[in-house]
Formats: C-alpha cells, structure tokens, sequence
C-alpha cells in the first residue's frame, strides 16, 4: 500500500509504502521493498529520475511490517492520466491496416 502524506515542517508531500503482511505475500514478493531498497545503488545513473529514500525500517517494530518513506515525485499520478486518456479518441496510431 502507498499513501501520500503530509509532514508538518515539511512544504512537500511525502510517500509512506507499507509491504503486505508476510503470510499474504506470493513467494516471488518476499522482502521485495529490502530488495528494492538494496539495489538502488546500482541505479545511479538514473537516480534524478527516482524517489529518495528517506526512512526504511524492516525490523516490524513500528508497525509490524516493512516500510519506507520516500520523496514524492512531480507529475500526473498514472491512474488519474490513464482516466483522462481513456476519454480521448484515439489518433488511430498503432493501429493494424
């Protein structure tokens, strides 16, 4: 689950990620955020595109389960551009003759 929150004495908005619990999670996304959060050092080169990592706790003792809060990007969240181009007509590009 992701949220966006808002931090007093902080201007911008931040992203609060919460992995499932354990015992709901498929083999394949066991410790996927960790993973995640391990690999980002050889992400370098793209890091300017990426949200910073500002906390991350795996011990459970905050809430139980993994989490990280990271910076919050600018732009259209993509469910909410999705929407808007799925009410356009299509310019018929990509289409097969």
């Amino acid at each position: 689950m992701s949220y966006r929150v808002t931090l007093a004495g902080r201007a911008e908005p931040v992203v609060l990620r919460v992995a499932p619990e354990e015992g709901r999670q498929f083999r394949s996304e066991r410790h996927l955020m960790r993973n995640e959060y391990a690999g980002q050092p050889w992400l370098a080169v793209i890091a300017p595109l990426m949200p910073r990592v500002l906390a991350a706790d795996w011990s459970h003792e905050v809430i139980g389960r993994d989490w990280m809060i990271q910076t919050c990007l600018d732009g259209i969240p993509a469910p909410e551009r999705i929407r808007v181009r799925r009410g356009r007509r299509s310019s018929g590009a990509g289409r097969r003759p």
